[in-house]
């Protein structure tokens, strides 16, 4: 496809034999360009209301709403030669893997790629377009309702112009990082966002992911891990959002207060009379049952570094290692590690954890960079 310069091909594929055979033509592409538009205010699982896919020629709305089997294009999405491209790709790859049980690929995020080219770091999909081929992309109907019957011609132009611009963005892209030898790098870390766990996690280990928990004592680290599964079982049995089930604020409040009765329940916070009333058996049998837990039966407590002069020395010379090594080359620092993942590494590193080496540094970072930092620790 060349570098767009005015309207877009758009063909409407609503129809079982129109999807067959416009996959059968895409069989023939090394390459494809991928998104989707989809609601989820009120659902667990997000609702797909469009697929968009480019070749060289066209842009094709794929209706998953008219067209009852997707496989043909599932089919394609496995195609381990037809390379997908996508613009930060991580919630697209969920509404997929809902969709089709698998994730596309080979994958190719042009917004890791553009990191790793030497761009800004996060970069969105308006400002590359912008970047590359000087096209100011509109902004409306970014929050449109996509389950609605029939689109508007402007909507339909809106999604298009969201794949119309990604395989000469490719192109672009992947010849700059063929010159540094880093196309494996992006193919690598698109790989890394195609993770079922990180999708659909296990229930009984979502409790992790509850900001303010480090804190808790384990037999109120206990009463976050029961509620949190419960709460993500319940969530996804339903498909409703988790804080429509029990707000995390009032999961948390919970475990501090430990509530013994029905009134213990009246002050904690975001969690209103009458769920309160509904909740109560659920909550109050939870708080019991881990009262009666021996103390063997209790979730490890959170690892966690120490607060002291020397932690926060080490993690300085770890940011200071990041920033010179993606100076030299020419890459955001955050394209090598943010902070958040080196306080993670040097976390692993006091725990002996560091063999095999944690992720993102267990791939093309160790040579880059994981090896200095292990020995900077």
């Amino acid at each position: 496809m060349e570098t767009p310069s005015t309207a877009p091909t758009i063909y409407d594929i609503t129809t079982s034999a129109a999807l067959a055979e416009v996959a059968a033509s895409w069989r023939r592409v090394p390459a494809l360009a991928l998104d989707t538009e989809f609601v989820r205010e009120r659902t667990f699982f997000a609702q797909l209301g469009l697929i968009q896919v480019a070749d060289d020629k066209a842009c094709y709305l794929i209706d998953p709403i008219a067209i009852a089997d997707l496989t043909p294009l599932g089919e394609i999405l496995s195609d381990p030669g037809i390379v997908k491209v996508a613009h930060s790709v991580s919630e697209d790859l969920e509404v997929l893997y809902h969709c089709f049980g698998a994730f596309p690929e080979p994958l190719f995020d042009t917004q890791v790629a553009a990191a790793l080219a030497g761009h800004d770091a996060s970069m969105g999909y308006r400002r590359l377009v912008q970047d590359l081929f000087s096209v100011e992309l509109a902004k409306e109907h970014t929050r449109t309702n996509w389950l609605r019957r029939p689109l508007s011609p402007e909507q339909k132009l809106y999604a298009a112009r969201d794949v119309e611009h990604l395989l000469p963005a490719y192109g672009i892209l992947r010849a700059e990082l063929e010159t540094t030898e880093r196309v494996d790098w992006v193919f690598e870390e698109s790989h890394r966002l195609a993770d079922a766990q990180r999708i659909l996690p296990d229930p009984e280990g979502v409790y992790r992911r509850i900001s303010g928990i480090g804190k808790l004592d384990r037999r109120r680290l206990a009463t976050v891990q029961r509620l949190a599964a419960w709460r993500e079982t319940r969530a996804r049995e339903r498909d409703l959002p988790r804080n429509f089930v029990l707000r995390e604020s009032s999961l948390l409040a919970i475990a501090k207060k430990l509530p013994t009765s029905r009134e213990d329940l009246v002050d904690i916070p975001d969690l209103v009379p009458r769920q309160a009333d509904r909740l109560a058996d659920r909550i109050l049998g939870t708080v019991g049952e881990v009262r009666r837990l021996d103390a063997s039966e209790l979730p490890p407590p959170l690892p966690t570094l120490p607060r002291d002069e020397r932690t926060k020395k080490t993690l300085a010379t770890l940011v200071e290692l990041v920033r010179k090594r993606a100076e030299e080359l020419e890459i955001p620092p955050t394209a090598l590690a943010s902070r958040r993942e080196l306080r993670e590494f040097l976390l692993s590193a006091t725990e002996d954890r560091v063999s095999p080496p944690p992720p993102p540094f267990d791939g093309w970072r160790w040579d880059i960079i994981g090896r200095d930092l292990l020995a900077a620790i």
